[in-house]
């Protein structure tokens, strides 16, 4: 399988051959400048695949059902992912030019995690590169 952890700045495609079912995880770690964590994406490759924004649904795993189903691979065998900025703070996810997440944190999104959300996710709006 193709590595599929990466640390990350938004726009970054990502490109996987994992699939459904295998269990294994696709990941992008985000950091400020400084090189500290500030969350980041995860997808689980399980039937149904999980995802999670971690420091925000859940501290370390993607325990959200996939609200649509992840396109088919492309000729080439990948599905590539693709990270890019969305509204105020949030992030909008893409796999293969097909929209699978759009992403907006907020006490709300973030139960339970609102703690490390106003942490993590707030350094972006202090200017620090994710």
């Amino acid at each position: 399988a193709v590595v599929s952890t990466q640390s990350g700045h938004y726009g970054r495609d990502m490109k996987t051959d994992l699939a459904i079912g295998d269990g294994k995880d696709l990941r992008i770690n985000y950091e400020n400048n400084a090189g500290d964590s500030t969350g980041g994406f995860k997808l689980t490759f399980s039937d149904p695949p999980k995802y999670g924004f971690l420091k925000c649904t859940h501290l370390t795993e993607a325990n959200l059902d996939l609200p649509v189903d992840l396109p088919a691979k492309d000729d080439d065998g990948f599905r590539i992912f693709k990270v890019e900025t969305h509204g105020t703070n949030g992030l909008k996810i893409s796999c293969n030019d097909e929209l699978l997440i759009t992403f907006e944190p907020s006490n709300a999104v973030c139960t339970g995690w609102s703690a490390f959300w106003r942490d993590t996710w707030g350094k972006k709006q202090r200017g620090d590169k994710l």
